[in-house]
């Protein structure tokens, strides 16, 4: 049985700074997942990384800022 990472969460504290750096460091845009969902809480911000496709190597995710949730070490999240 292998485990196979399918999404990644990285919480972060300042947003357009963590978007600045990972949209440089991988020459992508990153793009605003929260508008696709209605149900997020008001000031939570979600901004998801190109998707990977099939025919692609890896997986996809997002950074994810909340109030109230300072990140921290271990504040990233995968899910298998």
């Amino acid at each position: 049985m292998s485990a196979t990472v399918v999404w990644f969460e990285i919480h972060v504290n300042d947003m357009q700074r963590a978007r600045a750096f990972y949209e440089a460091l991988f020459d992508i845009r990153l793009r605003d997942f929260g508008k696709a969902h209605d149900n997020m809480p008001p000031g939570m911000q979600y901004w998801a990384f190109p998707d990977g496709g099939m025919d692609r190597y890896g997986a996809t995710g997002a950074l994810l800022k909340m109030p109230g949730l300072e990140a921290d070490r271990g504040a990233s999240i995968v899910y298998f």
